[in-house]
């Protein structure tokens, strides 16, 4: 009997303008999408707009929950430093992202974070972040596309995968080429947390948590990278547990 594909939510991403009466538009892009589809699961769009009062039917209806990447978490929400590089808060997604972390945390639900989903992933169960790497971490690497680069430029540069880990046994080496997107990084990991892979300059790059089936943040954009067969076994990883 074949079995039926995992149905895995994702939490759109949702960026604000400075302008209010600009409407707001729930959108992932298809990198994403596409990452689980190749490793057979079936990805459905939630938005921003789901009401909390319902949030339950999302762990009921589907088999798995992906955070994905977009603007920077309020930095009310973990007491950061403000800077002027940090963008419009989107309270409204930090919102259903954080509450979705918590209950997917108590229930045992696979959950991934690429970037802003570690982010909000850490900050939800009581970490913290670097609200600005260049500010705050004056000797890290790149980890950005300056302003004036070519658009298709990025930022690569190497992470050390950690012994004994979740990530270590997937990706099956100690060491990773990965590109780069982010201007902020975790901090202060949460306690329920163990780190997977560092930076060459010390940055967090992921992170675990152990006594669950899967849950995994990745700071760096592995579904910007499925031309090459290593970055596809995240995602192959996460849609078997899914499948679960």
């Amino acid at each position: 009997m074949n079995r039926k594909p995992p149905l895995i939510a994702i939490v759109c991403n949702q960026e604000l303008t400075n302008n209010p009466a600009e409407p707001r538009i729930d959108e992932v892009n298809t990198h994403y999408t596409r990452a689980i589809l190749n490793q057979g699961g079936i990805p459905f769009l939630i938005p921003v707009e789901f009401p909390l009062g319902d949030i339950s039917l999302i762990f009921e209806m589907f088999d798995g929950l992906l955070l994905i990447g977009g603007e920077d978490v309020a930095i009310e929400r973990f007491g950061g430093q403000p800077h002027e590089s940090i963008s419009v808060p989107n309270l409204e997604r930090d919102e259903i992202e954080i509450e979705l972390t918590r209950l997917a945390m108590a229930k045992d639900f696979p959950l991934l974070g690429i970037c802003r989903g570690t982010q909000v992933m850490n900050v939800a169960m009581g970490g913290s972040l670097i609200t600005d790497i260049p500010s705050q971490c004056p000797h890290a690497l790149l980890h950005q596309r300056p302003k004036n680069a070519p658009p298709d430029s990025v930022p690569e540069h190497s992470v050390r995968l950690l012994p004994n880990t979740m990530l270590r046994a997937i990706y099956e080496t100690g060491s990773l080429k990965v590109n780069s997107y982010h201007h902020q990084a975790v901090d202060r990991l949460a306690d329920c947390f163990r780190p997977a892979a560092y930076c060459e300059d010390g940055i967090s790059e992921a992170y675990e948590a152990p006594d669950r089936r899967f849950v995994a943040g990745i700071q760096w954009h592995p579904e910007r990278m499925q031309d090459r067969p290593d970055q596809r076994k995240l995602f192959r990883a996460f849609v078997q547990a899914c499948s679960a």
